[in-house]
């Protein structure tokens, strides 16, 4: 292990990072429509009962195409994995041949491509292992073997692309540091660490994420203790936003450009009351990147808040998130967050105004029920569809004009086709019976049908009435 000068780190990060500088200044714009392609929130209802523990479900990822969630619940080890594009694909898992040992076998992870980075925690004097996949369908490999000095693994970044020149940055817990190892061509460089000894305000790095600053050759440093810390190749310290400007810790915090404009997204966790909040803010006032920080510092959050949407309620004080960004070839750009114990979202915002088609929504029979999620929509886009019967009514399914079943739950989320499509909830009449007795009614079975009690009044004796 080698300890390395603030200059001399910054270098080797600029060497990974290309610099791809846009017109300046950036304009004032709205960050525009955003539609949800995927939803497993707490906030909505939708979280998997399977990664709903906030203290076994830590860590998260999201590479354009997959999200990811690494959890010890449930009694054993899995990393889950959901199909963004076809939403109604199983949910996958990874091969875990192989991965064993630490305080807990899998913690923190992230994914670039098809490069797939899960880690253990470990305490000190404790191996920390990084686990590698190239692809969901591939074997792990085990990355890195360290026999570490603090505690590790509760936060991993990785910066640049693992198939050409790579850093993984891992945050020490209880420890100003970061240890940080070096990958080209798909290959760890050196099985030591180079480390990194924070000094901005004396705190510690624990949960802390780096990431890279799109159009520039700026690493952007977040975690719970202090706001983003903006640093480069030349000066190692450039600028900060106090932690204090935000309503609460700002993790995993990227400032990054899209349609030539520049914005800070980042994941928010209030304490009390319990709050896991995505986040994205104008950063367009000023030349530079350092300029803008200023800017949005001086013109207050609340005026800058471009985009929220809420992750769910439920304590996260593991500080335990994720905010993975992708543009994909037609330049369109995803957005998943994640919160530990409330579940993720995938959200999608495009370059140009895409097409919209309709969804109508019908009742069989006419004047038996009313429905809602009747609108227009993009396709992939996640449309929240329910129906509700009319009295003396009960709902059986959603079906399409083909007459195929598409839900038996009466509200579901239905992915949008690329066409006009109608839905059509069908509900049945409620029979209706008359009883006489009630040993009668205690014999039917609980079938939906309504009961007529036609008998005698019956008084009920009740303990202090």
């Amino acid at each position: 292990m080698k300890k390395i000068t603030i200059y001399v780190l910054m270098a080797f990060f600029a060497s990974m990072i290309t610099t791809d500088v846009v017109a300046n200044p950036l304009k004032d714009m709205d960050f525009g429509d955003i539609i949800t392609i995927m939803d497993k929130t707490a906030a909505s209802g939708n979280m998997p009962d399977f990664i709903d523990d906030a203290g076994a479900t830590r860590g998260a990822g999201f590479n354009g195409d997959y999200a990811f969630v690494a959890s010890r619940q449930g009694g054993g080890d899995f990393v889950y994995y959901w199909d963004v594009n076809n939403p109604d694909a199983e949910v996958g898992t990874l091969d875990l041949t192989g991965v064993e040992g630490g305080t807990f076998v899998l913690a923190d992870m992230t994914a670039v491509g098809d490069n797939i980075f899960v880690s253990n925690m470990v305490f000190a004097n404790n191996e920390f292992k990084l686990y590698h996949w190239d692809g969901i369908d591939a074997e792990p490999t085990t990355l890195i073997e360290y026999d570490t000095p603090v505690r590790l693994g509760d936060a991993i970044s990785v910066i640049g692309d693992p198939d050409e020149f790579a850093a993984i940055v891992v945050s020490a817990h209880g420890a100003a540091e970061f240890y940080i190892w070096e990958m080209v061509n798909g290959d760890l460089v050196d099985p030591e660490p180079d480390v990194l000894e924070w000094q901005v305000n004396d705190e510690l790095t624990n949960f802390s994420r780096a990431t890279e600053v799109t159009g520039s050759d700026m690493i952007l440093i977040s975690g719970p203790a202090f706001g983003p810390v903006l640093i480069d190749s030349d000066t190692f310290y450039v600028n900060h936003i106090p932690v204090d400007f935000f309503p609460g810790w700002p993790m995993y915090a990227h400032i990054f450009q899209y349609e030539g404009y520049r914005f800070l997204a980042y994941a928010h966790i209030g304490e009390d009351p319990a709050e896991n909040v995505l986040y994205i803010l104008d950063m367009n006032d000023g030349d530079t990147v350092d300029e803008a920080m200023d800017n949005l510092v001086a013109s207050g959050f609340e005026d800058n808040v471009l985009h929220s949407v809420e992750i769910g309620s439920n304590p996260n004080l593991n500080a335990s998130v994720s905010v993975d960004l992708h543009i994909d070839e037609d330049g369109n750009l995803s957005v998943m967050s994640f919160a530990a114990g409330n579940g993720f979202i995938v959200q999608k915002t495009y370059g140009d105004t895409p097409d919209t088609y309709t969804l109508h929504l019908e009742v069989q029979p006419e004047g038996s029920g009313t429905t809602t999620g009747e609108g227009e929509y993009v396709e992939g886009e996640s449309v929240a569809v329910s129906a509700t019967p009319a009295e003396g009514y009960q709902f059986l399914h959603w079906k399409d004009t083909d007459d195929n079943v598409v839900s038996n739950e009466p509200s579901f989320n239905y992915t949008m086709p690329a066409g006009e499509t109608t839905l059509i909830a069908h509900f049945e009449e409620v029979s209706e019976t008359e009883v006489s007795t009630l040993a009668e009614l205690r014999d039917k079975p609980d079938d939906g049908t309504i009961y007529q009690y036609t008998g005698e009044a019956v008084i009920v004796a009740m303990d202090d009435h």
